[in-house]
């Protein structure tokens, strides 16, 4: 296995930037395979996007991501999901100094839990990201040619997964894995003759709402950014990977969204649109819609393992 050891100074860092350390697993990539570098360049520009719109809630908080670029199995572009510890609401509550954000009876990502305690209560790797070698990427960070897989967007969309934009019901039985709902399954809802919130439905009507078309988003940030209720993906014949943890394609038209679970036929968008910064907020998470130039800390050694993620369904 091969390690890579990569620093990048891109300007001043200010004191609400987040920290986002970087272990890398190269498998058997040689030093000088050109991918290397473009991958590279591609994922500083990553982290340098997230750390101008995440902003941190206390001094030195960090994201801990482990990369792997490897040949990944069936048409999978890439994959990823939270490492480390989920905290309970509860556990949050008793650390937090300030509780206003936090929900009671839901589970949240280890960088989530960390950022609304406002202290590192969860060490060690907090997401895992895995990139298929094998997929033909474009390696701009402004556009997309026809037949490729922008690496940009893929790479921005995933980290969104390992930051806690996912879904934890269970289509199989309508539980919830862990047995304990994600702060993203509290703001769902099946819409029809009345509204019921996911949470609050038995197994059964859970499971079906996982194929009804029919749920939406609740949080009052994502709400007022998008200006009318919106759907999450939910169709009728569930899609592992993809169902409920993403936006449906009805909440834009006219641009494809770093959170649609593949890409539509729209121009892509190359950064969170303002329901996708709102929705962010509702999760608990600081954001700000403008950019600013920050330092860019990269280390590293390690594996990963692969979680959930993006499908090939965007090719």
């Amino acid at each position: 296995m091969l390690v890579g050891l990569l620093c990048l100074s891109s300007g001043l860092l200010p004191s609400s930037a987040i920290t986002i350390t970087t272990t890398w697993d190269w498998g058997t990539t040689p030093v000088d395979d050109p991918n290397r570098v473009n991958v590279t360049s591609v994922w500083n520009s990553v982290v340098n996007y997230y750390g101008s719109t995440f902003q941190e809630s206390y001094v030195d908080e960090t994201w801990n991501i482990s990369v792997s670029w490897k040949a990944l199995t069936g048409n999978q572009v890439a994959n990823a999901g939270p490492s480390g510890d989920w905290k309970t609401g509860a556990e949050l509550m008793a650390l937090a100094t300030n509780s206003t954000q936090i929900r009671t009876g839901v589970n949240y990502s280890s960088t989530l839990a960390n950022h609304l305690a406002k202290s590192t209560v969860v060490t060690g790797t907090h997401i895992e990201l895995n990139l298929n070698s094998t997929v033909t990427w474009d390696f701009s960070t402004t556009s997309k040619a026809a037949g490729t897989e922008s690496l940009y967007t893929t790479m921005i969309h995933e980290i969104g997964h390992g930051l806690g934009f996912l879904s934890l019901v269970d289509n199989g039985d309508g539980t919830y894995q862990g047995g304990t709902p994600s702060i993203f399954d509290y703001y769902l809802e099946k819409k029809d003759v009345t509204s019921t919130s996911l949470i609050d439905m038995d197994n059964d009507a859970r499971k079906a709402a996982t194929t009804s078309a029919n749920v939406f988003w609740t949080g009052q940030y994502g709400l007022d950014a998008n200006g009318t209720p919106f759907k999450i993906y939910a169709p009728n014949t569930y899609e592992d990977g993809s169902s409920m943890s993403h936006l449906d394609f009805t909440v834009n038209t006219s641009e494809s969204l770093i959170m649609f679970p593949s890409d539509s036929e729209n121009p892509p968008n190359f950064s969170y649109s303002a329901t996708e910064l709102g929705m962010w907020k509702d999760l608990g998470y600081n954001v700000v819609p403008e950019p600013n130039t920050w330092m860019l800390v990269v280390v590293g050694g390690g594996m990963v393992l692969c979680i959930r993620g993006r499908r090939d369904a965007k090719a």
